[in-house]
């Protein structure tokens, strides 16, 4: 009888734990570069995103992503993983001015795996998604 509590009790952990999931890495650091074409510009910049972890090991379900272009800060992101559903509950600007959704803003609500195609974490997918822009 203890044997099927054990097993039981370590499938619902791996079962909690895989909930928990991002579709993205979200190593504190992690950095993505892309080339960046504006219309009336001769030269292309660099879109940089940046991923910063929680610091307290209590919040791994949140994360803030801050997008730089050419170097200067354009915006950040605070997300957050409820499970199968990725939700942005904050947008700040270059200008510091920040936005909290409330109720936040769905960001992506699919089952994602890592050979899944996934949006790019950006943007236009926050203001697509926000009715509130």
């Amino acid at each position: 009888m203890s044997r099927f509590f054990a097993v039981l009790f370590a499938v619902l952990l791996g079962s909690a734990a895989a909930r928990a999931e991002w579709p993205i890495p979200t190593a504190d650091g992690t950095i993505w570069q892309y080339v960046l074409t504006r219309e009336g510009e001769d030269r292309p910049g660099t879109l940089t995103r940046q991923v910063f972890g929680p610091k307290d090991p209590a919040q791994q379900n949140a994360l803030r992503i801050e997008t730089a272009v050419n170097g200067a800060i354009h915006s950040t992101e605070f997300l957050k993983n409820e499970g199968k559903t990725i939700l942005a509950t904050a947008f700040r600007n270059a200008d510091g001015e920040t936005q909290t959704f409330d109720p936040p803003s769905i960001f992506t609500e699919r089952k994602m795996t890592a050979y899944s195609p996934s949006p790019i974490f950006g943007l236009s997918a926050v203001l697509a998604r926000s009715k509130r822009w």
